[in-house]
């Protein structure tokens, strides 16, 4: 069988990068020993997990183990590589490292994979798969008690993994910086009523998950980063909060001609994009609509009236590379 972490071939070299996306349940590898009987107890070489993650993640494995975690989550994005834990019911952010270095250690954990690390007096054997993700193929490292699980076993326990995955941290949810950019955009338009007021009417958050984060400053900022959140819906709360109108630019009729009224690259840093126009109005997704310099720099640059769609971050620059690539 293939290496888990070879990049993906289709992988396009642009930043950020994009890959086709495909279904978690789809990437169920199949079982890799060929030797061991698959009713029997698994056994595996003792190897160096820990030497070869990020110092904050190693430093977290043992409290992952002993709380009863089922994998680890490198999840990459722009600027940097988020690591989550993987339980029964929930998904913790346990640890970041650079982006940069992400491919090298994807490298170090190959050498992980089909062996087993010892914690206290139990063993975890390591297995791992690859799910692809909008900024680079992210991996799930699973750990198999030795001895708790058969091969068959952990075929059915690797599937739910894989669920669990699916469900818990979806390859739609906010990334980091989509958070600060929310959290920024809610901080510069203060309104009568709360963000969490709308995360509590649209039954986004309940209130006892609410009050899981302490008050104080930056309050929206550790919520977004407390909770796993599904981009759109994300977005839409955004919208609703500022009153202004949302627009999921993945599924609204699209424009490629008034998308390429301004340049790729300006738009990939501002995060804009134009879906539309009708006469001399120019209608535009954006991460922050509300921003007054940029609104005005639009209408300098096309010569046209704007109006603001607030939209999810990573749908826009997804929309933006969908524009601008070359037609056949």
């Amino acid at each position: 069988m293939g290496s888990f972490f070879g990049r993906g071939e289709n992988r396009k070299p642009q930043a950020p990068k994009r890959a086709y996306k495909k279904s978690l349940n789809e990437l169920v590898p199949p079982l890799s020993r060929e030797v061991e009987d698959r009713e029997s107890p698994m056994t595996a070489p003792e190897v160096d997990l820990k030497g070869k993650l990020p110092a904050g993640v190693a430093e977290r494995l043992g409290e992952v183990l002993e709380t009863g975690g089922r994998a680890l989550l490198a999840n990459p994005e722009e600027e940097e590589v988020r690591w989550f834990a993987l339980h029964e019911d929930h998904i913790e952010e346990i640890g970041r490292s650079p982006v940069a270095e992400y491919d090298h250690q994807l490298f170090l954990l190959e050498s992980c994979r089909d062996g087993a690390i010892t914690f206290r007096e139990s063993r975890y054997r390591l297995e791992a798969f690859k799910a692809f993700n909008e900024f680079g193929d992210r991996l799930v490292l699973q750990f198999f008690e030795e001895g708790r699980f058969t091969g068959d076993e952990a075929i059915e326990r690797r599937q739910e993994n894989i669920r669990l995955v699916n469900r818990l941290k979806p390859a739609t949810s906010l990334t980091a910086r989509n958070e600060l950019d929310i959290a920024r955009t809610i901080a510069n338009n203060p309104r009568p009523h709360s963000f969490v007021d709308i995360l509590l009417k649209e039954e986004v958050l309940t209130p006892e998950e609410i009050d899981q984060v302490p008050a104080g400053a930056d309050f929206e900022l550790r919520l977004l980063q407390s909770h796993i959140f599904p981009r759109k819906v994300a977005a839409l709360a955004l919208a609703h909060y500022l009153e202004v109108d949302y627009i999921d630019v993945e599924a609204a009729p699209f424009s490629k001609e008034a998308a390429r009224l301004l340049d790729k690259d300006w738009e990939l840093e501002k995060q804009v994009v134009p879906f539309a126009r009708d006469g001399e109005e120019l209608k535009v997704a954006m991460a922050d609509p509300t921003d007054a310099a940029l609104l005005e720099e639009l209408a300098r640059l096309t010569e046209c009236r704007i109006r603001p769609y607030c939209s999810a971050a990573q749908d826009i620059v997804g929309m933006i590379h969908k524009a601008h690539k070359r037609d056949d």
